[in-house]
Formats: structure tokens, C-alpha cells, sequence
């Protein structure tokens, strides 16, 4: 019979393994970078469109609408300074997906109205077929891989879920939907495998679409429409306030209230749904560790700058700041990452975990020293670059941010003390601003040299069903 102490031995163990399995974040000892390299843990990837981490309670904010997130930021790794290589999704998507900025894989082209003609629709990129792409690479890994995608910038249409084993890309799946399916597919899936699953939700992209008990539980005590009066009264809002701002006129403080709540009423119904996952996942696999990564491809403005909505040549801190957390998988718990960190660099992590090379082409780095340090130094300070098609770019080093626009000049912001980007140092700080543009030219010679060495990309023609979903979410 085992002795006292190897019996405690023994329960700890067994506890360690069972919070493992349920993806609680948490292990009795926390494993080094060095240890976590190659443990190809299941990974589930949920990329929230047009979501805002400052709309969470771990980064700050008093509503409650996101309890299973603040959860998962308690007990897991928290990126507080993650950014987006651009400002839609398209150019965002394709970079969190390839590692590379959109100057590298090409997928910048936007939309005027006067480009599609009636009848008649233009061809529009799609990603290089020889590019490495994480479905896919994961897959050649030996990962079973499972893709589900609401927004067709993010899909299969684009060439983004490419190599994905089970996917499916379609304008009104739900995430509550999506996680559903994850469900099915992992009950009929026999394979010993591990598994990736790309969760992809529009939920809160506009236009804000809330449901009325959510609003309705928002506004508590406050001024609420009649249920059948609900949606006529959200449209009128949506209708006027994009008159207003499109005539850079000022938006009334109620009308930007109501704006603003029917945004942040839409986080209940999709915490919800994600809040699923860890239960659903725990019932397979249960010997192997699954890693939850939540983030996100842009976030949205919230009349920062008198702007609404997100896209465009401005590339300010509300569509490039993005959520990221880490959970489960002996991701230490509480652990808040301060330094500055890129969405191209999630697809070396994952690889990296999956024991996987990285392709050739690749510009992003690994995160898992900065998740599970290790003994080692921690890597140097990340500088983050991000564009908007061919003449606007920023780049961000540390607390200090450089934006330049062909034709607009360039600006200087310290987003430690100067967030929401109001006040230019360009010429108080000409040492920084000339720092930052060196890097600049850095990242633009980068991109100049690796996109010779990509296909150019190739372009599909936009059949009607893409056009009307493009309608809907309000690109055209």
C-alpha cells in the first residue's frame, strides 16, 4: 500500500489533470516555455468581430457583459496591448491567419459602391494559394481541424479556411450555433487526434442588432421602447446617427447613449454562447490539455474622433487594440501581459505548440515565451505595424504610437497617458517620432522584400449571394 504522502502525491496529481481536461487554466506547477513546445494540446480559436476588449471587466469595465471572458482572463493570460494589422477584417483575418502583414499576403483590396454595376459583379482577392495558412498547417500537423465562419471576409470564399477538414462559411450562423456544431462534430469524431476549431463571430458587428432582453436588462431602470416598438425605435437610431456623423455633425448625448448601448447589449448573448465551450470540450479528449484563445480581428469606434463603425484609412487605437487571452492548457492563471504583442503572432504560437515548423514566410513570433516564461530572458520588445491599403500605416513601440497617411502627414501619440489618440507629439517629440519612423521603414522594406517572393494574389468574381451578405454588413 502506498504511503500517506504518495497518496496526497497521487490526488494531486489527479486533481492537476482533471482541471487540465476542463480547461480550468490552472496547474499545480507551471510549466516553462521549454516545457510547453511540441505538447500539442487541443486548440480552440474564437476570432470576435468588431470587439472591443475595453467592453470587458477584466480591462475595466463596470457593466458586467462578459462574466465567462473575465473568467477566462482570471484564470488564464491576459494581453493587455494586443494589435491588429488593420482595421477591417479581410486584411486583419488573412494576417492572423498567415502571420503576415497585408502587404505580404495581399488581401488589402476594399470596396467603393460604384465598383459593382448592375448585373455585373468584380473580381476581388482571395489569399495566394502558396501561402502557409494555419487550418492547414495545423492539419499537415496532424490535427483534426474544424472551421466555423459568419462573415465572409473570414472564410472560405477568401481562401482563410483553406486545408480546413470541416468547414462551413454561412452569413446567419449563430455562435450560439457554431458552438453547437463544435459539439456535434466532436461526438461523431472517432480520431485520436487533436483537434483545432476556428470559431469565427460577427455578433457584434454592426449593424448592432441586440436582442431586447439584453437591451432591455442594460437599461435597467432606464428608458426602455415597448417590446413591439423595440426595433423600429433601434433602426431609427442606427439611421441617425450615421446621418449625423457622416455629416461630421455632433451626435446628442441621447442618441449616443443609445448607440453605444445597443453596441455593449449584444455581449451578454454571445458570452453566453462561448461560456458553453469548456463543458462541451471537457466530455472528449479528456487525457489531452486544450488551449482556449479568444481575440479578436478589429475592434469598433464608439464616436472617438466624432467616428463611428470601423475600416478605413484611420488607424486609430479603437479598431487596432484587440482582446487576447490564453486559457487552460497550463497557461498560468492571472498572468497579465503588459508588452505589446501582434495578431500575426498567434500563428507561430500555435504552431509552435503543435510542434510544427513555421513555413519560410512568416513575420510574426511565437508568444510562448511571454505566456509561460520559463528561466530564460523574456524576448525583446515587440514592435507592432499596421495598415489600411497602400498609403496609411502605423507602427507601435512600447507606449508610443507613429501614424502616417500619404497626403495627411504623420502623428505622434503616448498611449499611456493619451489612449483615444487627442493629442499629437510630433513636435514635442521629434527623437521618438524619428524612432518610430525608422521602424517604419523598416517594416515597409519587410514587406517589400517578402511579398516578391508570394503569388500574386489570385481574385474570384463576387457571385450575388457574396454581394448581398456584403450588402448586409455594410460594406457596399
Amino acid at each position: 500500500m502506498p504511503q500517506s504522502s504518495d497518496r496526497r502525491r497521487l490526488a494531486l496529481a489527479l486533481t492537476v489533470a482533471l482541471l487540465a481536461s476542463l480547461g480550468a487554466g490552472c496547474r499545480g506547477s507551471e510549466p516553462h516555455a521549454e516545457d510547453v513546445v511540441g505538447s500539442r494540446p487541443n486548440v480552440v480559436l474564437v476570432v470576435l468581430c468588431s470587439f472591443r476588449p475595453d467592453r470587458m471587466g477584466s480591462m475595466g469595465y463596470s457593466r458586467g457583459l462578459t462574466p465567462f471572458l473575465d473568467r477566462m482572463a482570471a484564470e488564464g493570460v491576459v494581453f493587455e496591448n494586443a494589435v491588429s494589422a488593420s482595421s477591417w477584417t479581410k486584411p486583419s483575418t488573412a494576417s492572423l491567419m498567415t502571420g503576415l502583414t497585408p502587404g505580404v499576403h495581399g488581401m488589402r483590396d476594399f470596396y467603393r459602391p460604384e465598383d459593382i454595376e448592375s448585373g455585373e459583379a468584380i473580381e476581388r482577392r482571395v489569399l495566394p494559394e502558396g501561402l502557409a495558412i494555419l487550418p492547414a498547417a495545423l492539419s499537415r500537423a496532424g490535427y483534426d481541424t474544424f472551421c466555423r465562419v459568419n462573415n465572409v471576409h473570414a472564410g472560405e470564399f477568401f481562401g482563410l479556411t483553406r486545408g480546413c477538414q470541416d468547414q462551413v462559411t454561412r452569413f446567419g450562423l449563430s455562435t450560439d450555433e457554431m458552438v453547437g456544431q463544435l459539439a456535434s462534430w466532436l461526438d461523431r469524431r472517432e480520431s485520436s487526434h487533436p483537434f483545432f476549431a476556428y470559431l469565427f463571430s460577427r455578433e457584434v458587428h454592426s449593424p448592432y442588432q441586440a436582442p431586447y432582453e439584453d437591451f432591455r436588462a442594460l437599461r435597467a431602470g432606464g428608458d426602455v421602447p415597448a417590446p413591439d416598438e423595440f426595433n423600429a425605435w433601434r433602426d431609427g437610431v442606427r439611421r441617425e446617427v450615421w446621418r449625423l456623423t457622416k455629416a461630421r455633425r455632433a451626435v446628442p448625448e441621447p442618441l449616443r447613449r443609445a448607440w453605444i448601448d445597443l453596441y455593449d447589449a449584444q455581449f451578454p448573448g454571445l458570452d453566453r454562447a462561448l461560456a458553453r465551450l469548456p463543458s462541451l470540450v471537457a466530455g472528449h479528449d479528456a487525457g489531452r490539455d486544450t488551449l482556449f484563445v479568444v481575440t479578436g480581428d478589429h475592434g469598433d469606434r464608439l464616436f472617438e474622433g466624432g467616428r463611428i463603425d470601423h475600416g478605413g484609412a484611420r488607424l486609430d487605437q479603437a479598431v487596432l487594440h484587440i482582446p487576447l487571452l490564453a486559457w487552460g492548457a497550463g497557461a498560468p492563471a492571472g498572468r497579465r501581459v503588459a508588452p505589446v504583442v501582434r495578431s500575426i503572432d498567434l500563428f507561430p504560437t500555435l504552431l509552435d505548440l503543435a510542434g510544427a515548423d513555421p513555413p519560410p514566410l512568416v513575420q510574426g513570433e511565437s508568444l510562448v515565451p511571454l505566456i509561460w516564461p520559463g528561466s530564460g530572458e523574456l524576448p525583446a520588445p515587440r514592435a507592432a505595424f499596421s495598415s489600411a491599403g497602400t498609403r496609411s500605416f502605423a507602427v507601435r513601440l512600447g507606449r508610443y504610437k507613429l501614424r502616417l497617411r500619404h497626403g495627411h502627414g504623420q502623428s505622434l501619440y503616448d498611449l499611456e497617458t493619451d489612449p483615444w489618440e487627442e493629442h499629437d507629439l510630433l513636435a514635442a517629440e521629434p527623437r521618438v517620432a524619428r524612432r518610430l519612423h525608422r521602424e517604419l521603414e523598416r517594416w515597409l522594406e519587410q514587406e517589400a522584400a517578402l511579398s516578391k517572393a508570394v503569388d500574386a494574389a489570385d481574385t474570384r468574381a463576387l457571385p450575388p449571394e457574396v454581394i448581398e451578405e456584403l450588402k448586409a454588413l455594410g460594406y457596399l
